[in-house]
């Protein structure tokens, strides 16, 4: 009898601690899915935002090789303030950070669900650096060749005169470049070609991501029945 006491005892125990590992895993889940769906709406902005960046890039390359570029000044000020902002995918990743860092990844029940989160955050950390500093790279040498062409007052009224950064006024005169030499410009042409190809592949691995976090979602609402 005192044997199946403590067996029974052990068996109870064991479920508690099950039933009670269960719902911290249920928990953690929801807060996951909310921030991959943060991340998709995010991802979602930021691809939208690089389509609208590659038109602006194409438009500026086209300008800066004008027979007469200071006749097209206002237009190349437009595109080219633009040109010096960027924006990068910064996750929504605190749920996943705080069963990571408490050392409870161990309370999934499946070790495919471990290695499906485990993926997707391992890809968002390496685009997410990786973006970060070649986006930083490829701004600060277009910023290091525009100041040869920009006239730092007109750029400056541009941008405390409108509250998008990827949708400037335009300058209602036409503000002269600081130079109209060919070699400076080509050079700047060229430095806009670079953020051009930043951009395409940047937009590339968001929606490779966008594809990775949208799957995650599904595979996690299917395996706890949250759909």
């Amino acid at each position: 009898m005192l044997f199946l006491a403590v067996t029974l005892g052990f068996f109870v125990e064991n479920q508690r601690e099950h039933m009670l590992n269960r719902s911290i895993e249920k928990k953690f889940i929801v807060s996951l899915l909310h921030d991959l769906e943060k991340d998709t709406a995010r991802l979602n902005t930021l691809i939208n935002i690089g389509e609208r960046r590659s038109i602006i890039f194409d438009s500026l390359i086209l300008l800066l090789h004008h027979p007469e570029p200071q006749s097209q000044s206002a237009r190349i000020y437009h595109y080219g303030s633009v040109s010096f902002f960027f924006a990068i995918f910064l996750p929504n990743d605190q749920a996943y950070q705080n069963i990571k860092n408490s050392g409870s990844l161990r309370i999934f029940h499946s070790q495919d669900i471990s290695d499906s989160i485990g993926r997707y955050y391992t890809l968002v950390q390496y685009l997410s650096y990786y973006f970060e500093v070649f986006s930083r790279e490829v701004m600060l040498r277009y910023r290091s060749v525009a100041n040869e062409v920009f006239n730092g007052q007109v750029l400056y009224q541009l941008d405390t005169a409108h509250q998008d950064f990827f949708s400037p006024i335009r300058p209602t005169n036409s503000s002269p470049l600081i130079t109209s030499d060919e070699k400076t410009l080509n050079k700047l042409s060229v430095e806009v070609y670079t953020l051009y190809l930043n951009n395409y592949n940047q937009r590339l691995r968001y929606k490779e991501l966008k594809l990775a976090g949208t799957g995650l979602l599904s595979f996690l609402k299917k395996k706890y029945h949250l759909e």
